[in-house]
């Protein structure tokens, strides 16, 4: 229980969770799923994942690495200034090539590339970054501003409804 609650307080202070509803969530999933692999730090400050009883199973190569509760079973990992995402095997599944990335919410998970924002899901880009800013998906939508325009509304795949 001290292990989740750190990961909350951690998720919280790095800015990986913002928003009370994206907390809620987040406690949601932790409460229903069983935490196998934990993301942890070696003696050199090289991030992998550990099992419960201790022992790394990803091996310690990243700049930080969060949790594969809150990203749909694949976990966030930076390197390099970049963020990507990984399998519980280790292997990357979504090119480390992203300046910031948000949680996944709807199955999408906000994304910022070269100064514009975009939109993934488990398997890659679903809405190529284009936009100034995006807000998270809600009921199916998000709103952006594109092309120094006032705030619009997208779909989950890119197209603008309105």
């Amino acid at each position: 229980m001290k292990r989740i609650c750190l990961l909350i307080l951690i998720s919280i202070i790095v800015g990986n969770i913002s928003g009370c509803q994206k907390i809620r969530i987040f406690i949601h999933n932790i409460t229903k799923k069983e935490i196998n692999l934990i993301p942890d730090k070696d003696y050199n400050y090289r991030w992998g994942f550990r099992k419960k009883s201790g022992k790394f199973i990803i091996k310690p190569q990243f700049d930080y690495a969060d949790s594969f509760i809150q990203s749909e079973g694949i976990a966030p990992v930076k390197l390099h200034d970049k963020w990507g995402f990984i399998d519980k095997t280790g292997k990357i599944v979504i090119d480390i090539q992203f300046d910031y990335i948000n949680v996944f919410l709807e199955g999408l998970c906000a994304v910022r590339k070269d100064d514009k924002w975009g939109f993934i899901d488990k398997t890659g880009i679903v809405v190529e970054p284009q936009f100034e800013w995006v807000s998270d998906f809600e009921n199916g939508k998000a709103h952006v501003r594109y092309n120094g325009e006032k705030s619009r509304t997208i779909d989950k795949t890119g197209k603008f409804i309105e």
